[in-house]
This record gives structure tokens, C-alpha cells and sequence, in this order.
């Protein structure tokens, strides 16, 4: 009886140990999207190179659950570091993205309607700091939309342009502002080099050659903790390339 209770323990201890080494490979993402009419979600690695398409899930009720894991041993080293995901409802269409590593679990939910506008990630190390940046990019948005309902309306007026135009600029620089706040305020956050390359539509905040200081600071600090990690290795790239021009 005593070896039987000795090896019954033992199992145990060996399902136990396989469950947590599973979920410290896997990337868990769940949640919800109300007034959701489309049957699946995409999710998408953004490397350097652009974005891969991993997988999808089935929405079912508006809800849905996504276990993100790889036979590959590379990748899941790879992983074992915060990497972009991008979440789409529409396949190989614009999502929102946010940073995770193995071993999390995501909790995802918004309006399917007006992504990525309204949408919220929690559970991950660093999905306050992406959900920010999206935030403050939505209301800079925002803002330009209703700048140009203004514009577009007094068309004829030349004062009423230039007036419109200045108040633009001036949005851009306050955002501009903004992003290199964020990037000094998070110096070992992998959410700085979202934030460096922030764009809407032809807008860049901050071109590259223009504010190669800030990105070589940036690539500093990120290889104090990530000194293997595919985006310190492509900042230094960029680097060597924009200092030969």
C-alpha cells in the first residue's frame, strides 16, 4: 500500500510538472468582442521583417480562447521573450498589437465594430504599456478627424485652413511630445521601439534619421535585458545603416 500511495504521488508530481512546463510554452489569449459578427480571430507575429499569420481561433458568442504554443524549439526559446501580437478579425487586415512572452495569460475585449479603436488587453507584463500607446493614438486620431470635418467644411475659407492646419501641427508636436516621454519613461520596455515607430496614415513622428540618438539610446538601454532579442539585433542594423548615409 505504501508504494502504491509513493508511486500515485509521484505521478502526480510528474503531470504536475509537464502541465507547468506546457503553460510556461504556451501564450493563452481569451476574451470577447460585443456586437461581433464575424467568426474568427487572427492572430499574427510582427517581426522586423513584417507579420507572420500564426493561427485563428472560433468566436463563439462573441467569445473566444486561443492557446499559442510551437514544436519548434527555436521558437519557443524565441518566445520565451516578449514578442508583438497582432489580433485581427479580419484576416490579413490591420488588428491592434500588443506584447506577450510565454507563460502569459491575455485577457482581450472591445467592440468588434470600432477596432482597434475600443479595445482593452490585460494579464501581460507589458499590455498596459501597448494599450497606452494605442489610447493616446486613438484620441491624437481622433482629433484629426474632427480637424478635418473642420477643414474640409471651410474649404473656401483660407483663414479658417491655416488656422486648422497650425492646431494639426500642433497636435503632432504634443503627440510627438508625448511618444518620447513614453520612450524615457520605459527605457528596458520592448514598448519603446512600438512607440519610436509610431505612424499614422504618412505621418511619422519620428523619423529615423532625424532622431538617431533617441534610437540608438533606445537600442542601448534594450540590450542591457534583451541583448539576443530580433529587435535589438534590427535597431543596430538600422543604426549602422542610417550612420553610413
Amino acid at each position: 500500500m505504501k508504494n502504491i500511495v509513493k508511486i500515485g504521488f509521484l505521478g502526480s508530481v510528474l503531470l504536475c510538472c509537464l502541465g507547468c512546463t506546457r503553460e510556461a510554452e504556451t501564450v493563452t489569449v481569451q476574451g470577447s468582442f460585443a456586437d461581433c459578427a464575424k467568426e474568427w480571430v487572427y492572430f499574427s507575429e510582427i517581426r522586423p521583417d513584417g507579420a507572420e499569420l500564426l493561427d485563428s481561433a472560433k468566436i463563439e458568442s462573441g467569445a473566444f480562447r486561443f492557446e499559442l504554443t510551437s514544436d519548434d524549439e527555436m521558437i519557443r526559446q524565441r518566445r520565451q521573450l516578449p514578442f508583438f501580437l497582432q489580433i485581427a478579425l479580419d484576416k490579413g487586415k490591420d488588428g491592434f498589437v500588443t506584447l506577450v512572452q510565454n507563460g502569459e495569460v491575455i485577457e482581450v475585449s472591445g467592440n468588434a465594430q470600432r477596432l482597434p479603436a475600443e479595445h482593452s488587453v490585460a494579464g501581460g507584463c507589458e499590455s498596459a504599456n501597448m494599450l497606452l500607446l494605442d489610447q493616446r493614438l486613438t484620441q491624437f486620431i481622433d482629433s484629426v478627424d474632427y480637424l478635418y470635418e473642420i477643414y474640409e467644411d471651410g474649404i473656401e475659407d483660407d483663414a479658417l485652413r491655416e488656422r486648422v492646419e497650425a492646431v494639426y501641427l500642433q497636435l503632432v508636436q504634443h503627440h510627438t511630445e508625448f511618444l518620447k516621454q513614453f520612450i524615457a519613461s520605459h527605457p528596458t520596455s520592448l514598448s519603446s521601439v512600438a512607440a519610436f515607430y509610431t505612424r499614422y496614415n504618412r505621418r511619422i513622428f519620428l523619423p529615423e534619421k532625424e532622431n538617431i540618438v533617441l534610437l540608438q539610446q533606445i537600442m542601448s538601454e534594450l540590450e542591457k535585458t534583451y541583448p539576443s532579442h530580433e529587435y535589438v539585433l534590427f535597431l543596430k542594423q538600422r543604426i549602422e545603416q542610417l550612420s553610413s548615409l
